[in-house]
Parts: C-alpha cells; sequence; structure tokens
C-alpha cells in the first residue's frame, strides 16, 4: 500500500485482504505467494458519493479584524491521498468482499468478475432502534464491518460513538429512501470489532477491553 498505514485485514482461508487509507485493497494468495512469489491482486475501491452541501450564515463574511490581523504562517502539510480511508471489510464466500470507507460508502467486489457494486450510505437514513428517532451518524467515526454470515444481505458498521448500523447490502436503487437502524450498548467506548456467533447472535469488542454479546431481533439487546 502506498499510505501511512493499513487499517483493516481480514482473512478467508488462504487469502489475505488488506485496506488502507490509500483507497486500495490488496487480495495477498498465501499459497501462490509462497509457491510462485506472486499472487498479490490490487483493486482500487470506487469513488465515494458526494457529501450534501450544506450552506452555512457565516460564508461569505468579512470583518473588520480578519483585514487587520497578521497573515499566518505557512505550515507544510502533507500531502492529500487521493483514495478514501477503508475503515472496515470483510471477505466472504470465497470471491465476494464488501468495503466501507469513512466518507459512507459501502460496495462489494465480486472478485471473479472485478466488478463494484454501489449499495446505499451506511450512514444515510438511520434511526434508533430504541425510540425510532432519526440519528446524525458521521460517517467519519466508522471504525469497522462485519456481514451477516448466511444471508450476507446486510451488514454491521461500528463506530468510535458506540453505534452499530445495520445496513442493506442490496443493489436495489428504491432502498435509498429506506431507514437503515441503529442501536448500541451504553459503554462510552469505540466499536473496534464484530464476530458473528451465528446468523443471530453477534459479539461486539470494545475499547478498553469490553466485550458484549447481542442478540439480532427487532430491537437488539445486550445478553
Amino acid at each position: 500500500h502506498e499510505c501511512e498505514s493499513v487499517w483493516t485485514v481480514d482473512v478467508c482461508g488462504d487469502i489475505i485482504v488488506t485496506g488502507g487509507n490509500d483507497g486500495c485493497v490488496k487480495l495477498w494468495d498465501l499459497n501462490k505467494r509462497i509457491k510462485q512469489g506472486k499472487g498479490i491482486r490490487a483493486f482500487v475501491v470506487p469513488k465515494d458519493p458526494d457529501p450534501p452541501i450544506i450552506p452555512t450564515s457565516s460564508e461569505g463574511t468579512i470583518t473588520p479584524e480578519a483585514t487587520t490581523s497578521q497573515p499566518r504562517k505557512k505550515q507544510n502539510k502533507k500531502p492529500k491521498l487521493s483514495g478514501q480511508l477503508i475503515c472496515g471489510m470483510e471477505l466472504y464466500e470465497g470471491h465476494k468482499l464488501v468495503v466501507a470507507t469513512r466518507a459512507g460508502g459501502i460496495f462489494s467486489l465480486d472478485l471473479k468478475l472485478d466488478t463494484w457494486t454501489h449499495h446505499k450510505c451506511w450512514h444515510d437514513n438511520v434511526i434508533s432502534s430504541e425510540d425510532k428517532s432519526k440519528l446524525q451518524i458521521d460517517p467519519s467515526t466508522g471504525t469497522c464491518l462485519s456481514v451477516n454470515p448466511s444471508t450476507a444481505k446486510y451488514a454491521i458498521v461500528g463506530t468510535t460513538e458506540e453505534w452499530l448500523v445495520v445496513c442493506s447490502l442490496d443493489s436495489s436503487s428504491d432502498l435509498d429512501d429506506q431507514y437503515s437502524n441503529a442501536f448500541r450498548c451504553h459503554t462510552h467506548r469505540p466499536v473496534q470489532s464484530i464476530s458473528w456467533i451465528d446468523d443471530v447472535n453477534i459479539v461486539v469488542f470494545y475499547a478498553r477491553g469490553s466485550v458484549i454479546w447481542f442478540k439480532m431481533e427487532e430491537k437488539p439487546v445486550p445478553l
């Protein structure tokens, strides 16, 4: 990866998948790598959807202090990477990969066809499973992703604000206006990883060692 850090890693059999903040996913085939010195495939994640433009009343205003203040010294900033930051991904069925980004995008890649599919943004139209209130989820808080092991029709994205967002992996455009559900356990700690025990039970690992078991019902509750 041509980036400062690798954010997420997943393993499925002899395949290792890595994703970084360069917007690139790499697949490492250990058998081919050991026997032939090859076996690395790289895929660039599709461009994230454009964020909504929110006008502010302070734009375009100039105060007297702004015109008389001393100019700031230029700071040497690191060049921004052209790719987006991948916050979570998972390989399933041996040839399908789901990727979530910190701009809200969620995509799936068919490794046999080398084709990407766009899904509804994981942070859009989210309601709380607790009281059905609408939530404003900041996509830059995304930390991890896990796909339902049986149907693979939905995934769960964890955030630094302890929310667990259930997002559909259906590619139908009719889902754009539908709501996703989110739930949490009030630990006030970031979600670090999510593991499925079976189709209806998940284990969530939080920062500072907290581990909580949830049963996936209409209103998921910790056990």
